[in-house]
């Protein structure tokens, strides 16, 4: 039931949105968009990847070497290929981790697939200080925000505040606690444990940078399609909108992105359909970028498993 309304309602508001342009126009752009964008997009996008594959891979083994950063990047964009068809990116978690149970047979499976809960939460947790501070900024330059996004922002932020002060100085070691299920839940989250707190704060500065490098590429985007957002504007308006596109109020962020790209944009000046473009472009892309980055990793195992079977027969 809750699918259905989530499609339903991107679905209205996808329609609400592209209703108010002339698609034919729209679509002749996205045709002639220039090949060098799209080359930068894939490139920037991988780098970025590296960066979250690289906090994930923190999380789990401390001090990861290059090979395994490699191994990480690898199953993020297998994890991202599965999202496409999975219902929620809850369950492309759950199959992305899996190819690291062959790599690394030493550590637990439960080891494992609690790296990638606890990267997911503190990845999440950088969202509130980022958009709090880019709301700050945009109340300066008079944009317009309403009032309750304050409210989310601050009490987010005191909630990561306190979050992070309970982790860092509570020692879970020694909490006596009887219940087995919060003593898995101690085993999964390896990171409490007291010689793993500078780690702790290492990933979670990693994930801010990872906030701040992943919207440039929306600016650039908008000067090779001649919308020309300003600089200022995508770094206050984008993390607002990457942190109200966490509710799971829609398709994966279809529909509720495009209408949050023209409620804020739109205060500067540019025009329905140049917002659009660079809404669609980005959610086109970032489809793209998974499905091929995906089966290219399918296809190279598959082939690299035929041919060592061969070796072996």
């Amino acid at each position: 039931m809750k699918k259905i309304f989530q499609f339903l309602f991107s679905a209205i508001l996808i329609y609400l949105a592209f209703s108010k342009i002339h698609v034919g126009n729209l679509f002749t752009r996205l045709l002639n968009v220039p090949i060098i964008l799209i080359v930068f997009t894939f490139v920037y996008g991988f780098l970025a990847s590296m960066i979250s594959s690289w906090r994930w891979s923190i999380i789990l083994l401390k001090k990861p070497k290059l090979n395994d950063i490699s191994a990480f990047v690898k199953c993020h964009y297998l994890g991202a290929f599965y999202g496409l068809v999975l219902p929620t990116s809850l369950a492309s978690d759950l199959v992305k981790w899996l190819p690291l149970i062959k790599k690394y047979p030493n550590l637990s499976k439960t080891k494992i697939a609690g790296s990638v809960l606890i990267d997911r939460i503190v990845g999440a947790s950088a969202f509130f200080p980022v958009a709090l501070i880019s709301a700050i900024i945009g109340k300066i330059l008079n944009f317009n925000f309403p009032n309750y996004l304050w409210f989310v922002f601050v009490f987010g932020c005191i909630g990561v505040i306190v979050f992070y002060l309970v982790l860092y100085f509570l020692d879970f070691e020694k909490i006596g606690v009887k219940s087995k299920f919060i003593q898995r839940i101690f085993n999964i989250m390896d990171i409490l444990k007291n010689e793993n707190k500078k780690t702790l704060l290492k990933v979670f500065l990693i994930s801010l940078v990872v906030q701040i490098v992943s919207i440039f590429p929306v600016w650039i985007t908008s000067l090779f399609l001649n919308v020309n957002f300003s600089l200022i504007s995508v770094y206050v308006f984008i993390p607002i909108i990457s942190l109200i596109l966490l509710l799971p109020i829609s398709i994966a962020g279809f529909g509720a992105r495009e209408q949050l790209y023209l409620f804020f944009f739109s205060q500067i000046g540019v025009s329905q359909e140049g917002i659009l473009l660079v809404s669609t472009y980005s959610s086109i892309m970032g489809v793209l970028i998974a499905f091929v980055s995906g089966l290219f990793l399918i296809t190279f195992q598959f082939i690299f498993d035929l041919r060592k079977n061969r070796v072996v027969n």
